[in-house]
């Protein structure tokens, strides 16, 4: 009889300790905040606060009900409740959570989210996880990396990578000490949770549900981007890691808004920005492109100063200044020096002339009427110097793309979609000797 009441308890136990399950789903924790001294949480309908620790359901709410949560010591206080040593998760009163349950809603930071909320005490403060189903998880991420008003074939091959990537992460244990399995931010694939979602890119999650890509039967680093430059990159020339499948391939984002830009940086702000990450060189006197990549991209970036010089890894010198690429065509170092400062006058516009010794006079000034060419009078444009000004010494920066280049390129997947190629095609063109799998894993 002991042996029945103990498996009674651990059943029970199991049942009120498990995670809101998903039918038939696989489930996946979402970092989104960390050291966290106070987090206030609610639910669009009666919830319940359960202390994961002991098994207890710490207290029940109405519908809208703030949940305060503080540090207490080594545990966590709920404001009006107690203290807790948890983790603590917000869940509906009665039942588990499905995968498809519509209405139920958690709110944490001005945000919406489907699924249960758990509040993890670390060292370092709280930490905020959204516990739910991978393909409701999948809803909140697709509309954060693509328009939702693209081409379908284009949301479907965005749903196989953004869903191949969050497994990948997930098992390589990358969060797990942190308490969950991926990050909400741009280091991992964006998430707005519930909020964000449409009913386009909903439908092409649940139209690929399940589906990922594998290589040699396993799952693969599934890594996207924006816009490639015209070109996407090998692996190894990123972060030097070599993966058979992220070979650099032409891409078709010519229509892309970041298939150009341009970027000037003083030098005191270049040099200013290396020093604070570890890089410093003193003055900057140059900076110069190393080694490239298939794609043209830069392997790495040679700054020389005043004090020395450096050669940076490409993508470390793109995340010091934030740059969009490593894909830089041209490095322009202009030197600083002094300049009049001038101003284009527009016809008997009266400005303030700086004269000798720094004496200044009210003068009418306007246009001379001269005859071009054809013998037709026009205005001829005057400038007046009305002082004079140093002028740092800057670099100026010109490249293409938006995004480290690896894999999907998401404004070629566009283009490819638009010439009527599918979501297969579209992979298997990014993510070279790869194949679209159904139910991985199951």
């Amino acid at each position: 009889m002991r042996q029945l009441t103990t498996l009674v308890l651990v059943f029970f136990l199991a049942v009120i300790l498990s995670p809101p399950t998903a039918a038939a789903s696989e489930m996946i924790r979402v970092g989104l905040a960390e050291g966290q001294t106070r987090v206030m949480i609610a639910a669009n309908q009666e919830s319940r606060l359960i202390d994961r620790g002991s098994g207890a359901v710490v207290a029940r709410a109405e519908a809208g009900h703030l949940w305060d949560i503080r540090i207490s010591g080594s545990q966590m206080s709920v404001t009006g409740v107690g203290t807790f040593r948890g983790p603590l998760v917000l869940l509906p009163v009665t039942g588990e959570l499905a995968d498809g349950s519509d209405n139920w809603r958690v709110r944490y930071g001005g945000r919406q989210y489907r699924g249960a909320l758990e509040i993890l005490r670390t060292a370092d403060g709280m930490t905020v996880i959204n516990e739910l189903s991978l393909e409701e998880y999948l809803y909140g991420v697709l509309p954060k990396e693509v328009s939702p008003g693209w081409p379908v074939e284009v949301l479907k091959a965005q749903a196989v990578a953004a869903r191949t990537y969050a497994l990948y992460v997930k098992s390589s244990g990358r969060f797990a000490a942190r308490g969950f399995d991926i990050c909400a931010t741009q280091s991992c694939q964006v998430y707005g949770g519930a909020d964000s979602e449409d009913e386009r890119s909903n439908a092409a999650v649940d139209a690929t549900r399940g589906q990922v890509l594998v290589y040699d039967g396993k799952l693969i680093a599934a890594y996207f981007h924006a816009s490639s430059g015209g070109h996407t990159e090998n692996s190894e020339n990123v972060w030097s890691s070599y993966r058979p499948y992220l070979r650099g391939v032409p891409d078709f984002d010519q229509d892309s808004p970041h298939y150009s830009w341009r970027r000037t940086v003083s030098s005191s702000d270049l040099a200013t920005a290396l020093s604070l990450s570890g890089y410093g060189v003193g003055e900057v006197r140059a900076v110069e492109g190393g080694r490239k990549g298939v794609s043209g991209r830069l392997i790495e970036v040679r700054v020389v100063g005043s004090s020395g010089e450096r050669v940076l890894d490409a993508d470390v010198f793109r995340d010091i200044l934030d740059l969009k690429s490593t894909l830089i065509d041209e490095i322009r170092v202009q030197e600083g020096g002094v300049a009049d400062i001038q101003r284009e006058l527009s016809m008997r516009q009266e400005v303030t002339v700086l004269g000798a010794g720094g004496a200044t006079r009210k003068a009418p000034l306007f246009y001379n009427a001269v005859r071009d060419r054809t013998g037709s009078f026009v205005r001829r444009r005057e400038y007046f110097v009305l002082g004079r000004q140093s002028v740092t010494a800057s670099v100026e920066l010109v490249g293409r793309g938006w995004g480290h280049g690896l894999g999907l390129s998401q404004w070629g997947a566009r283009a490819m979609a638009l010439k009527g190629h599918n979501y297969q095609e579209i992979l298997q063109y990014y993510y070279q000797g790869t194949e679209v799998v159904p139910d991985y894993g199951r």
